[in-house]
């Protein structure tokens, strides 16, 4: 776990906080992103009446893809901005970069668009060649029987 809980109640006399950390990993993706690389940097400063968080996510988290099961890099460039009341004393820069990671995350990561997943039957990832799916060899799956017999009839 990355300690990004800021302390700003000096920001007035201190001026902006800025910092970076290079190692950053959520807890809260880890049963959807196999490797976490990724690196938070944030700027904090002092404006009217209220404090203003600049941040940057960059980086790639390792998924499995959802139609082939295969791994591949997902790359990260996230920028957010947010505002706190005057007067906060700590701003929670990993919260922030969590939730901008979750919201930025797809539901069903694909290694690319293309991808045919696996055969229903035998569980090879279709890649084009034949497989048993495709294969005129193999019998036919006898539950489609009672609705061929019904399109053969149009």
């Amino acid at each position: 776990m990355n300690n990004l809980v800021i302390n700003t109640s000096k920001i007035a006399e201190t001026g902006p906080l800025r910092g970076a950390v290079e190692r950053y990993a959520s807890a809260s993706i880890d049963d959807i992103a196999r490797r976490q690389d990724l690196a938070v940097s944030y700027e904090i400063t002092a404006i009217e009446n209220a404090l203003l968080l600049r941040g940057s996510i960059r980086g790639t988290l390792t998924m499995n893809c959802a139609r082939c099961l295969d791994g591949f890099e997902f790359p990260v460039e996230l920028s957010f901005v947010q505002t706190y009341p005057a007067g906060t004393e700590t701003v929670d820069v990993g919260e922030e970069a969590r939730q901008q990671l979750v919201l930025s995350m797809p539901a069903m990561p694909v290694c690319a668009e293309s991808c045919k997943g696996l055969c229903p039957v035998c569980g090879k990832k279709i890649d084009g060649a034949l497989c048993c799916r495709r294969d005129e060899t193999q019998p036919d799956d006898i539950r489609w029987e009672q609705l061929r017999k019904l399109l053969k009839k149009r």
